[in-house]
C-alpha cells in the first residue's frame, strides 16, 4: 500500500486562536468586500504533531477590516506516523490529499470561530465561503526530523 492511499490515524489535539481583530474604522458597509487566505503547515516531529495555522483577512480596497489566524494541532497515531517516515530516517512524508484534509478540517474550525467572535456585530454577515484546499496544498509535505513547532 502506497502513502497516498494508506489510512492515517490523527485527533483533534488543540485549536488556538492566534488573532482576531475587527477594524471599524476600515469597514465601509455597502462596499465590495474581498477577503485572502493564507496557510502554514507545521509539524512537531518529536511529539507526532501537524499543526495548520491558517489566515483569512476581509479587506475593501485592500484595507483589512477582518482578520482571523488560528491553528489547528492534529496528533497522528504514532504507527502510522512511523510508516511515513522515509527509509533513510530522516524525514517524515505526509500524502497531499491528507494535509488538504487537516486544511478542510481547519477552515471549518475558522469559520466556527468567525462566527463565535463576530455574533451579534455587523460583521457577522462576513461567513467564510467554501475553499477548495486542493488548491493551497498542491503536493506532498514533508518535515525533517527532530523538528520542534
Amino acid at each position: 500500500m502506497n502513502k497516498e492511499e494508506m489510512k492515517i490515524g490523527f485527533g483533534l489535539a488543540r485549536i488556538k486562536t492566534e488573532q482576531f481583530a475587527t477594524i471599524e474604522t476600515s469597514y465601509q458597509d455597502g462596499k465590495p468586500a474581498n477577503f485572502s487566505v493564507s496557510v502554514n503547515i507545521k509539524a512537531d516531529t518529536k511529539a507526532h504533531i501537524i499543526a495548520v495555522l491558517m489566515k483569512i483577512v476581509f479587506e475593501q480596497e485592500k484595507i483589512p477590516f477582518l482578520v482571523l489566524e488560528a491553528c489547528c494541532d492534529f496528533l497522528i497515531v504514532k504507527e502510522d506516523w512511523e510508516k511515513l517516515i522515509n527509509p533513510e530516517g530522516t524525514s517524515v512524508e505526509f500524502p497531499q490529499g491528507f494535509i488538504a484534509h487537516l486544511a478542510m478540517l481547519t477552515v471549518g474550525t475558522l469559520r466556527g470561530i468567525l462566527h463565535t467572535k463576530t455574533e451579534n456585530t455587523k460583521f457577522n454577515k462576513f461567513l467564510l465561503p467554501t475553499i477548495n484546499v486542493t488548491e493551497i496544498v498542491k503536493e506532498n509535505v514533508s518535515f525533517p526530523l527532530n523538528q520542534n513547532l
